[in-house]
């Protein structure tokens, strides 16, 4: 983009993501009010705070299971302005405990003990008995090699990646 917005150049795929994050706009000399909106932010925000050299916060935006990521790089204040977009799948929660080895219902008791539910919520949620669920659970455990919930949990979090133990001592 040049120092007054007017989009400079496009790639194909970043043409593709647009549109399907912003069904409503139509051409692409321009970005769509959204994204310009934000764009003029993050600007302000570098002109008011440069000294700093804060960098910019990106933009996250998900339509169903793709993320949309809109990173803004400043290159010449005032004058030139790079907008970096990145799609991304975005897997559920469920798929993810999948693919670590739970069976569907396993991965779904496990993603409610996640959430902070007991078994009797969990039962009433899925409509599963009692003894299902902490059978599906010993299940979980086993799977896992853990003795309980909270080692269940981490064990998971670990094993997507989105938690990563260290050592205490």
């Amino acid at each position: 983009m040049d120092g007054v917005g007017q989009v400079q150049l496009m790639t194909p795929q970043a043409a593709t993501s647009l549109q399907s994050y912003f069904p409503n706009h139509n051409g692409f000399s321009q970005l769509p009010e959204q994204l310009n909106s934000w764009v003029r932010h993050q600007i302000t925000q570098f002109n008011t705070e440069h000294y700093l050299a804060s960098p910019c916060l990106p933009l996250r935006l998900q339509l169903g299971d793709r993320k949309l990521t809109i990173r803004l790089v400043i290159d010449r204040p005032g004058e030139q302005y790079l907008l970096l977009l990145a799609l991304e799948q975005v897997f559920s929660i469920l798929a993810s405990l999948k693919l670590i080895g739970l069976s569907k219902r396993e991965a779904e008791v496990l993603s409610w003990i996640i959430k902070g539910k007991v078994i009797g919520a969990i039962a009433k949620e899925t409509q599963i008995r009692h003894s299902t669920i902490r059978k599906h659970l010993e299940n979980i455990y086993s799977k896992l090699n853990v003795q309980n919930r909270t080692e269940a949990v981490t064990v998971a979090l670990e094993k997507l990646g989105c938690l990563h133990s260290a050592s205490l001592i």
